[in-house]
C-alpha cells in the first residue's frame, strides 16, 4: 500500500502470509499428505495380479472357438492336400517303374531278335558242313570235301558281315598296335617292307568299325 508521503509501505511477507491464514480453514483434508493420494490412485484394478479373476464375455470365448475351429479346418485341408500329393508322387513313381520294365522288355526281345536273326544266318553253312562230310566220307573225295568247306567258311563270314562283323588281314599293310598283334620279327633287307605286316597269323575282326580282335601278325624288320 502506498504512504501519506508516497513511499511503498513494504510488509513482512512472512507476517501477510501469518495473517491471511486462517485456522477455522484447516482440516483433515488440508492436512492430506501427497502419499496419501498416491496411495488412493494405487487401489487394485482388474488388470492387477491382487484382482479377482474375470471370467471372459461369452463374446470372446465363441470367437476363440469360431478361431480354433478355422485353424482346425485349415489343418484337415492341409493334410489332405499333402495326401494328394503323396498319392500323386506314388502314382507318377509306380508309372515309372512300369516304363522302365516295359523298355527292359523290349531291349530284351529286340535282342532275342537280333541273335535269332545271327544264328538262323549261321544254320544254312552248317548244313552245308553236314552235306560236304556225308560226301566225302562216301566218295573220298578230297577235292571235294576242301571246296565244300571253303563253301561253308565263306557262308559263315557272310552271316557274320551281315550283322557287322568283318574279318581283316592286314598283310603288307604299315603295323598299326591299334588293330595289330605283333607275334613276332621277321628280319628284310627292302627297307620299304620294314615296319610292315609281313604275314598273318590269325585274322582280326571287326564290329562296326571297332576292334573286337587284334589281328596277329608278323612284323618286318630291316636287318641294317
Amino acid at each position: 500500500m502506498w504512504s501519506d508521503d508516497g513511499d511503498i509501505e513494504v510488509r513482512d511477507r512472512t507476517d501477510q502470509e501469518t495473517m491471511d491464514s486462517d485456522p477455522a480453514d484447516s482440516g483433515p483434508a488440508a492436512t492430506e499428505s501427497p502419499a496419501a493420494e498416491v496411495c488412493l490412485e494405487a487401489e487394485p484394478t482388474a488388470g492387477s495380479p491382487d484382482s479377482q479373476a474375470v471370467s471372459p464375455s461369452p463374446a470372446f470365448v465363441k470367437q476363440l472357438e469360431e478361431h480354433i475351429a478355422f485353424l482346425a479346418s485349415r489343418l484337415e485341408e492341409a493334410e489332405r492336400k499333402n495326401e494328394q500329393t503323396l498319392a500323386a508322387a506314388r502314382a507318377r513313381e509306380q508309372e515309372l517303374e512300369r516304363v522302365k520294365e516295359r523298355l527292359e522288355r523290349e531291349r530284351e526281345k529286340k535282342l532275342f531278335q537280333e541273335k535269332g536273326r545271327v544264328f538262323a544266318r549261321l544254320l544254312e553253312p552248317l548244313d552245308n558242313l553236314e552235306r560236304c562230310l556225308a560226301a566225302a566220307s562216301l566218295s573220298g573225295d578230297v577235292r571235294a570235301m576242301l571246296d565244300g568247306v571253303a563253301l561253308v567258311q565263306k557262308g559263315i563270314q557272310d552271316a557274320l558281315a551281315s550283322v557287322g562283323l568283318l574279318r581283316f588281314d592286314p598283310t603288307g599293310q604299315p603295323f598299326d598296335p591299334e588293330c595289330h598283334e605283333a607275334i613276332g620279327v621277321v628280319p628284310v633287307d627292302d627297307p620299304s617292307l620294314a615296319e610292315r605286316v609281313h604275314a598273318t597269323y590269325l585274322a582280326g575282326y571287326r564290329l562296326d568299325d571297332q576292334v573286337i580282335r587284334h589281328a596277329r601278325v608278323l612284323v618286318a624288320r630291316n636287318q641294317t
